[in-house]
C-alpha cells in the first residue's frame, strides 16, 4: 500500500473473506502455496512478488472484518456492517446523481434482511 507524501491516508477496512488473518500475516497454509506458485510464475520479477507479500502483510496487520461464518449469518449482514463502518465517519453523505435511486433502493433491501 502506497500513499503520496502529504496526502491524507485513506481509511482501509480489510475484509478477510474465508481466510484467517493470521495465515496472511505469517503467509502460511494456502497463502504459502499461493506465493510459492507466484514465485515460480514470476521468477524474473521477484521484486514484484516481494511487494505483494509486504502489502498483504501490512493489510493483514490492520483491524478488519473476518468473515468465516457467512453461511450461518448471511453475507448481507456483513455487507451491512461494512457499509455502517464506512458511513460512521461520513454521516452527511447523501447519494446524488443517476444512481441515487438505486442506492436508496439498495438501502431498503439491506434493511429488510
Amino acid at each position: 500500500m502506497q500513499w503520496h507524501n502529504g496526502m491524507v491516508k485513506p481509511k482501509v477496512i480489510p475484509v478477510f473473506y474465508h481466510v484467517d488473518p493470521s495465515d496472511l500475516r505469517a503467509q502460511k497454509n494456502d497463502v504459502a502455496v499461493f506465493f510459492q506458485q507466484h514465485e515460480e510464475k514470476f521468477v524474473d520479477e521477484m521484486d514484484k512478488v516481494k511487494e505483494w507479500r509486504d502489502a498483504l502483510t501490512a493489510t493483514a496487520n490492520l483491524c478488519g472484518l473476518h468473515i468465516s461464518d457467512c453461511f450461518k449469518v448471511g453475507e448481507s449482514t456483513y455487507v451491512r456492517k461494512i457499509v455502517e463502518e464506512i458511513l460512521a465517519d461520513k454521516p452527511d453523505i447523501q447519494p446524488v446523481g443517476p444512481f441515487s435511486r438505486r442506492i436508496t433502493n439498495l438501502n431498503l433491501v439491506i434493511q429488510t434482511y
